[in-house]
C-alpha cells in the first residue's frame, strides 16, 4: 500500500495537478497570445493522455495474476 500510495503521489496525481495549473495558465493565454495558448494545450493533451497510460498500468498491476491465468472462480 505505501509503495502504491507513494507511485500515485509522485507520477499521476503530480501530472494531474501539472495539468490543472497549466490549464489555468493556458486560459489566461487564449485573449492574449492564441498560438501560444494553443501550443499548451497540446502540450497539456499529450500529458493528459501519457497519465492515463500511467494509471491504467498500475491498475493493471493491481490485478491478482491468477485472475488473469485461471479466471475469476479461482481468484475468488
Amino acid at each position: 500500500r505505501r509503495k502504491l500510495a507513494r507511485e500515485l503521489h509522485d507520477g499521476p496525481t503530480q501530472d494531474v495537478a501539472a495539468i490543472a495549473m497549466r490549464l489555468n495558465f493556458a486560459r489566461l493565454l487564449v485573449e492574449r497570445n492564441p498560438d501560444r495558448a494553443r501550443a499548451e494545450l497540446e502540450r497539456l493533451e499529450d500529458l493528459a493522455h501519457r497519465t492515463v497510460r500511467e494509471i491504467r498500468s498500475m491498475l493493471f498491476t493491481l490485478r491478482p495474476v491468477i485472475l488473469e491465468t485461471e479466471g475469476l472462480v479461482a481468484a475468488l
